[in-house]
């Protein structure tokens, strides 16, 4: 093991990678919700909720494109590299199969899609361009 990796926690850098990628569906949904329209005013005397201008939507989409695609592109280079652990990312957190759907899938036993689902939660944490996702252990003196 190289001087590198023995100061990452795997488990909380895998916890915190499988947090960022659960948000996929929460970020794509906020892009369609925001996304840019022009209308005219309603005049009535019913309340409305927050106006935004059309420049404050395209932004608000924009950040929340930019979101779903930084988690695709994470996905993505771990599949470039190594494509049975990008698929298992893929499938269970794009696609939002279960771990028994991929397991006979995939003709391996749940126990190992596991484990090949905390390497490739770790690995893809190194390859994301957030430095956030990569926990370091804290020295206890």
């Amino acid at each position: 093991m190289s001087a590198g990796l023995k100061s990452i926690d795997c488990k909380a850098t895998a916890k915190a990678m499988k947090e960022y990628l659960s948000e996929y569906q929460d970020w794509k949904l906020r892009s369609m919700r925001d996304l840019p329209t022009i209308s005219s005013p309603k005049i009535d005397s019913l309340p409305k909720s927050k106006f935004k201008t059309p420049d404050q939507q395209f932004i608000s989409h924009s950040d929340a494109q930019h979101e779903v695609f930084k988690r695709l592109d994470c996905i993505n280079k771990l599949r470039n590299q190594e494509p049975q652990l990008g698929n298992i990312l893929y499938y269970r957190f794009i696609e939002k199969k279960t771990v028994i759907y991929l397991a006979v899938k995939m003709n391996i036993s749940e126990r190992t899609l596991n484990r090949y689902q905390n390497t490739a939660l770790i690995k893809c944490a190194f390859l994301c361009e957030d430095d956030m996702l990569i926990l370091r252990k804290t020295s206890s003196c």
